[in-house]
């Protein structure tokens, strides 16, 4: 793992290097979360979306309309709760708002998990090569997992950066990277695992992609 920080922001190499022997299977993905304020919306185009059963097991592929459809760019706020991976993704994800926002570019990821809860101030867009319970999916299923032979690896470059405000907004600074959340009252929902990489990112843009390092 590998991090470069410079002016346009943060990049993130993860590398993936069998050492056995044998081929083994392999998928990457990372999860950041993003701030999101109250007029936050979620732009990202992706044609199918699983469908989990109670225990989040993937059990039907359908039209991402029957769940929540970003193509059009959907107010967060109106969504409803989606913890679901998304098939046949562009590549490119959207959190835009007044405060300002964050994109995410994948180049060759074609799915991405989205985590949006309800009344919460964040949301989690993943881009990931393998769908969920990829190692128990059928055969005849491309289920994104790579059989990498030794020693080939997997990686992937995510660069995290900054959006500006939106004309006429408040312009508040981001929180201090130290600051991993703000207080709020016990009973507010919780993101799970917290917030702390969208305030470490300080309402990151983010370009990330898989690529093999030469």
């Amino acid at each position: 793992q590998r991090f470069i920080l410079d002016e346009a922001g943060l990049t993130v190499e993860v590398e993936i290097t069998n050492a056995d022997a044998r081929p083994a299977p392999a998928g990457v993905g990372l999860h950041p979360y993003f701030h999101r304020g109250d007029d936050a919306r979620l732009t990202m185009a992706a044609d199918r979306v699983w469908l989990s059963d109670e225990t989040l097991i993937p059990r039907a592929l359908v039209p991402a309309s029957e769940l929540a459809d970003w193509s059009q760019g959907e107010a967060l706020s109106d969504a409803p709760f989606v913890d679901n991976a998304y098939e046949d993704w562009d590549g490119r994800a959207r959190v835009d708002g007044a405060g300002g926002g964050a994109t995410l570019t994948a180049p060759g990821v074609r799915r991405a998990h989205v985590y949006a809860p309800k009344d919460a101030d964040c949301v989690c867009v993943e881009p990931v090569t393998p769908r969920p319970d990829a190692l128990n999916a059928p055969e005849a299923e491309a289920a994104g997992l790579a059989a990498r032979a030794p020693p080939g690896p997997t990686s992937t470059s995510t660069h995290f950066g900054r959006r500006r405000p939106t004309s006429g907004s408040c312009g508040r600074l981001p929180a201090p990277a130290g600051r991993l959340r703000r207080r709020r009252p016990a009973s507010a929902p919780q993101c799970r695992l917290g917030d702390g990489a969208a305030a470490a990112g300080r309402r990151a843009q983010i370009h990330g992609g898989v690529q093999a390092r030469r």
